[in-house]
This record gives C-alpha cells, structure tokens and sequence, in this order.
C-alpha cells in the first residue's frame, strides 16, 4: 500500500460471475472522474447495461464495497434495490431531462437501504468464499485456536509430524466442508470424497456409505465439521483420510469454550449483557468487558462463571453497542 502497510489485492474480474468487461467500465469511470463517494455515487456512475444483479450481489460478499459501507449484509440486500436506481438514473439522463444549472438532472431522491441484521463471523466468511472461491479476509478456524487445542485437534500442516512414529493413526481433524462429490462403488455403495478446509490448506477425506447416509446433511458446502479420521501415509507427501466419525464442530468448541470476551462500546449495553447472562446461568466460563478507557483497553472480569451455548455469543452480538465478542 502507499503508505507502507501490507495487503492483498485481487481483481475483481476474479470474483465468481463478475467477469472482465463490467470491471473494466467500472475502473475507467473511477479513472476518469474520481473515487466513489459512496454506494449511491457508484449507483448514479453505473452502467446498469454491464452489471447485473449477480455481479452485485458478488461483489458485495466479496467486499469491494467496503470502503463504502462496511456492512456487507445490508450492501447484497440492497442489491436490487441499487440498481433500479442506477437504471433510473439513467433513463432520466438520457431523456434529456436538464437542471437549471444544465447538465442531465441528478435530483432522484436516494432509496432508503434495507435493514438487515449484521452476519455472524462463520457467515461472513462463509459470503466471502462463495464469492472469492477460497477464504481470502480469514480462516473460520482462525478464532478457534484454544479450543481445537483442547479438542486435540491436528491441524493439515502438522499430519507428518504426528504421524513419524506410525505410518497409519487415528487423529481427529476439524475444517470446514468446500466440496463433497459423491460416488458409485461397484458393489452399488455410494461413497464420498469431501474436500475439508482449516487454516493451513485443503485435505481430502474419503466417506463410506454407512458414515455418509448418517451425516450427509453435515457434508454441504460450508459446514464446520469435527472429524476421527485414519491418516494412512502412503508416500512423503501423501496421506490419506478415511472418515470414521463426523460430527459439528460448533457445539464441540462451545463444550470447551472457558473464556468469552465481550467490546463494549457503550454503558446501554452492560444492562442487556446482564440479562442475557443471568437467563443462560451459570457455568464454567469467563465472561470479561473490554472497554475504551482514554483510548485504551481495559479489560473487566465480570465475578463467577457463565454458561455459554453456541447460541450466546450470537445473542451478545445482536445487543446494541457490542462491537464484537472473541471465545477462547
């Protein structure tokens, strides 16, 4: 970046169903008259012939309307909503149409954007890679680092290492599912092979008929999973997986979820965040506020413990003035 700090770019023409030529009107009006202000700018700017709502909607869950609105929910909600105003926008510029002042007139009021509840972090990432292809921001695993651990799981990157003492091992890996393609045997079973993603890489895992009828609904794209698998080693660099268990990874990592802190932004939250706490019960975990204190962090450990199910740190996340909530 100009200013010295790391980044990656990636062209949007890359993003799923966006394609070159959208892109490249997009770029040239940028070029030519300047950076959008905001999403209703890009829509004014638009043209509505090379971008549909698809492209939209791509884009959105990619991000690359950030800078305008963060909100990446309310963005691919709006989505339709964006372009029927670009598209009258334009009508009205091209029916001649002239201010006092000259030029085409520009005085269509801007539409109201849709409400639409913020995406939990899965989802938000989940959005990015139907959109990216792969998890570019993030992993979903990223910020379940300690409880893995606790849950003995073996990352992709470390398979060799715990496997230098056994050619073959039971472990128990966890990721998120990218990709299923089921198949035929030649006995008739179908069988599966998923493809897992966790924050170090992409592995393969091989699914026999009676595991896959009992957990195929596990097995969609984007689900977290937990898995027991036997890692066969069969050469320096290649290992196969056969899956003997599968199960959610969400209420796993709940089970050994021990501390919960909470960003605070305003004193209006801390009532609600009492409430919520006192209908869940106690429990074993630490509940602590993060808060500004004169621009800097001070962290407040709220006394006893709490029960946190997976639905909680959802529920924290809804209350106004919470700006994020981080489990360990």
């Amino acid at each position: 970046m100009p200013d010295g700090t790391k980044a990656i770019r990636y062209a949007l023409a890359g993003l799923k169903g966006v394609g070159e030529a959208a892109m490249i009107s997009v770029v040239a009006d940028r070029g030519k008259n300047g950076p959008f202000k905001d999403l209703y700018d890009f829509a004014r700017r638009l043209d509505s012939r090379t971008i549909n709502k698809r492209q939209m909607e791509s884009l959105a869950q990619a991000g690359a309307f950030d800078q305008m609105n963060p909100h990446r929910a309310q963005v691919l909600a709006a989505s339709e909503i964006l372009l029927k105003y670009a598209a009258a926008v334009a009508e009205e510029r091209s029916s001649g149409q002239a201010s006092l002042f000259g030029g085409a007139q520009q005085g269509l009021p801007a539409p109201e954007l849709p409400r639409a509840e913020k995406w939990e972090p899965l989802e938000y990432l989940r959005h990015e890679f139907d959109a990216v292809g792969f998890y570019l921001s993030s992993h979903p695993l990223d910020n379940m680092t300690s409880q893995l651990e606790r849950l003995r799981v073996v990352p992709s990157s470390k398979v060799m290492e715990a496997l230098q003492s056994s050619p073959a091992s039971r472990l128990r890996m966890a990721g998120i599912v990218v990709r299923k393609q089921e198949r035929t045997s030649q006995k008739g079973n179908r069988f599966a092979f998923v493809q897992v993603s966790d924050s170090y890489g992409v592995y393969e895992v091989t699914v026999f008929s009676e595991l896959l009828a009992q957990c195929r609904d596990l097995l969609e794209a984007g689900t977290p999973i937990l898995l027991s698998v036997d890692a066969d080693r069969k050469s320096e660099d290649e290992v196969r997986f056969l899956a003997q268990m599968i199960e959610p990874l969400t209420p796993a990592v709940q089970n050994v979820t021990r501390k919960l802190n909470i960003n605070v932004s305003g004193g209006a939250a801390i009532g609600k965040i009492k409430t919520l706490l006192e209908r869940t019960g106690p429990g074993k975990a630490k509940v602590s506020l993060i808060v500004d204190v004169g621009g800097r962090e001070a962290e407040i450990e709220l006394p006893g413990g709490w029960n946190i199910t997976e639905a909680t740190p959802k529920s924290f996340r809804a209350i106004s003035g919470v700006e994020g909530v981080r489990e360990f």
